[in-house]
């Protein structure tokens, strides 16, 4: 009965096409055959017995290796995705800060932008102030010197009518009238330049830079003619005869090499 059960199993297991059931037949058949005297086939299956284990052995050695191979990659394979995540927060640590800085840096310059603008503002309005202020001087100026012009074109006409009323009897009294006629003295002078100044600002710089050696009446003489006045009123406010006016003009001509056809308007025009 052992010997069929064995044989049956036996079949079953090689059915089965397993290794595992064989360390289990084996070993009995080999006591069967043991049992039944047969010494030589009891040992060959004891054989058989040894060899399945050894390669069952093997099997699980080899199971057992691949299996702490694979954990070992397992684990490795983690490490790897643990340090692809800390990379990516540390990426998006750093986004952050930069992204933070970028801002504070936009706020910064934002701020100082309208620092700036409130400054360049006040300091422009500063500046509106003080330019309505020169204007206001300027057309101070100007308004003093067309009165001026009034008052030397007013004053050249009573000197004509007085220098018509010369006789012999009265004209040393006449000649002291013309004398208190007389309109740029030197005391005037000074607050006529700066009058003048500005209005025509650094003329008088430039005509002693183009001309060299000016003598104060010819720089007078200048001025008047760049105010547009005739020989008669320049004349009349420098307290001179109209001949002593042609007179500069015509030392003015020879410094300057000036052709006989040249004019004042012209000279005071290129200044």
């Amino acid at each position: 009965t052992a010997s069929l059960q064995a044989h049956t199993a036996l079949q079953w297991a090689y059915q089965s096409g397993e290794s595992g059931p064989f360390d289990l037949i084996y070993p009995v058949i080999s006591k069967l055959y043991g049992a039944q005297g047969k010494p030589a086939m009891a040992s060959l299956y004891l054989d058989s017995a040894l060899e399945v284990r050894d390669s069952l052995a093997q099997r699980y050695n080899a199971l057992q290796l691949l299996r702490a191979r694979q954990k070992t990659d397992l684990n490795h394979h983690r490490a790897e995705l643990a340090q692809i995540e800390t990379q990516k927060q540390i990426k998006t640590l750093q986004r952050n800060a930069l992204m933070a800085v970028v801002v504070i840096l936009m706020l910064l310059s934002l701020y100082i932008y309208n620092l700036q603008r409130q400054r360049h503002i006040q300091k422009q309005q500063l500046l509106d102030l003080q330019l309505k202020e020169k204007e206001k001087q300027l057309d101070g100026a100007r308004l003093q010197l067309s009165e001026f012009a009034r008052n030397v074109s007013e004053k050249s006409l009573m000197l004509a009518e007085l220098q018509q009323q010369i006789t012999e009897t009265d004209h040393s009294t006449l000649l002291s009238q013309l004398q208190q006629k007389t309109i740029l003295t030197d005391a005037e002078w000074d607050h006529f330049r700066n009058l003048f100044e500005q209005v025509h600002v650094g003329f008088i710089q430039r005509l002693k830079q183009k001309i060299q050696g000016l003598t104060p009446a010819e720089v007078r003489f200048m001025v008047l003619a760049k105010l547009q006045f005739n020989t008669k009123e320049m004349a009349a406010v420098l307290g001179v005869s109209p001949q002593a006016i042609r007179t500069t003009w015509y030392r003015l001509r020879k410094k300057l090499n000036l052709p006989e056809e040249g004019s004042i308007e012209e000279l005071v025009t290129g200044i």
